[in-house]
């Protein structure tokens, strides 16, 4: 049975699918969510969008580069169909014995225009991470995976932070704010990533087992626009 073939029958990848697009739709809306730590805050999207590379590390590790690529894009996509409904849909009249209508405009008003603020951020920052995965793989013959996720995430991490935040928050806030963001969520991230590393490891082990799949890319296109490539 061919690789293609393996796909179709994988028991966990439409569930992985599901929850990937959950933690990119929970993230963007946390985003201007801002949460106190002690002495410093962060975005509230911080904590969660370490479980995204990490998600797209076991994926593209298990099943393979086309099909992470393809879950970056589709998953701008539905992100985006998202922010139109939203922006949409929250701006039509609302009865006037309904209350708290304005606080859907105050969360979701901006989802669309966030999601376009970030796309230079989301796709270098998600292309990235599972490129350095698939790429590391081969030169290391599929081991080391937990040491694998940890370099590409903390490279691919800071790119998105730091895109994410001055795109987002510029404007919003001063400098100096910004670059503590910046600052404070990289750290928790790399927290994350350190943490998460050998769980992740031990859930793409027991995927490779239970679909009988283990994608090693070494014909595939890993230009990011050829998203059927």
């Amino acid at each position: 049975m061919s690789s293609s073939d393996n796909l179709k029958h994988s028991n966990y990848l439409l569930f992985l699918t599901m929850l990937y697009v959950s933690i990119t739709l929970c993230s963007g809306v946390l985003t201007y969510r801002l949460v106190q730590l002690g002495p410093v805050y962060t975005q509230a999207g911080t904590l969660v969008v370490p479980l995204w590379f990490i998600l797209s590390d076991i994926i593209a590790e298990v099943y393979g580069y086309r099909v992470a690529k393809k879950l970056v894009w589709f998953s701008f996509i539905c992100q985006m169909l998202f922010g139109i409904a939203c922006l949409l849909l929250i701006n039509l009249p609302s009865p006037t014995f309904s209350d708290n209508q304005a606080a859907y405009l105050v969360v979701l008003g901006s989802f669309l225009h966030l999601t376009m603020s970030k796309f230079v951020a989301y796709m270098a920052g998600g292309f990235i991470n599972i490129y350095l995965i698939s790429r590391w793989k081969i030169l290391l013959r599929g081991r080391y995976f937990w040491l694998r996720s940890l370099g590409a995430t903390t490279i691919a991490e800071f790119i998105f932070t730091f895109l994410t935040v001055f795109l987002i928050q510029m404007g919003r806030l001063h400098l100096k704010e910004i670059l503590m963001i910046v600052m404070v969520s990289y750290f928790l991230k790399v927290i994350y990533s350190i943490i998460l590393a050998f769980p992740a490891s031990l859930i793409a082990s027991f995927l490779k087992r239970a679909d009988g799949i283990d994608v090693y890319d070494y014909k595939v296109s890993f230009h990011p626009a050829k998203v059927m490539a």
